[in-house]
């Protein structure tokens, strides 16, 4: 599934946790509520302003909203953690393994 999918998918729960409409979070926001409702079905790319705008109308942190990996498959986390692997300092990779190790026991 694309980014924008998952940033939908995302939005979309926050909305519901707090059971908000599309037109009260958009009102929050200032922004259309199609607009959020297209963002909701992964249509839109929203920029950075946007996202930062409904992080506020949930009063959570940005990273939150784009913080999907719980609905990634199998296969996508380990593709994730490959990635992360390939990319991570020597030190940063060995404190990766031991908190791996510690939260596998």
């Amino acid at each position: 599934m694309d980014d924008k999918k998952m940033i939908g998918i995302r939005l979309k729960e926050f909305r519901k946790k707090y059971g908000y409409s599309q037109e009260q979070v958009a009102e929050r926001a200032d922004m259309a509520s199609n607009y959020l409702s297209r963002i909701e079905m992964g249509k839109e790319n929203p920029t950075v302003d946007t996202l930062l705008k409904l992080a506020r109308a949930y009063k959570v942190e940005l990273w939150e909203l784009v913080n999907y990996g719980h609905e990634l498959d199998r296969k996508a986390l380990e593709s994730e953690c490959c990635r992360i692997a390939k990319i991570a300092k020597d030190d940063d990779l060995r404190l990766i393994v031991k908190f791996i190790n510690t939260i596998m026991r």
